[in-house]
């Protein structure tokens, strides 16, 4: 009978392979589920038809480098320059077509650094 008291003992040994790849799968799926990029509320007014006021400026879109203020082409330092001599009228910004969101909220960044405070999108 003692050698029925004399059971043998197994170590229970636990892989760690498979947790060691959950642990990587799932940093992944978080990797590419967080979003670093930082978003933010832009304030603008949604203008109507023109009226033709004096205080009603329009901005065009031309193209991804070059923008067209009153009919005039302009860079991005002679615009700022334009929109600080006039930062207290009203800005209203009508993209083009083919005028992605990022290049309406640059030119919108760029007013709002000149000083322009009353920025709306044209129709």
């Amino acid at each position: 009978m003692p050698s029925r008291l004399r059971t043998s003992r197994r170590v229970a040994r636990i892989g760690i392979t498979p947790l060691v790849d959950v642990v990587f799968i799932l940093m992944i799926f978080f990797m590419l589920a967080s979003r670093f990029t930082q978003e933010r509320q832009i304030d603008l007014n949604v203008a109507g038809p023109s009226t033709g006021a004096d205080s009603d400026i329009r901005m065009l879109l031309a193209a991804p480098t070059s923008l067209t203020f009153d009919g005039e082409i302009l860079g991005v330092e002679a615009l700022t320059t334009r929109l600080q001599l006039l930062a207290d009228v009203q800005l209203a910004i009508r993209p083009v077509e083919g005028a992605t969101i990022q290049r309406v909220i640059e030119v919108v960044d760029i007013a709002r650094a000149a000083g322009v405070a009353d920025i709306g999108l044209a129709q």
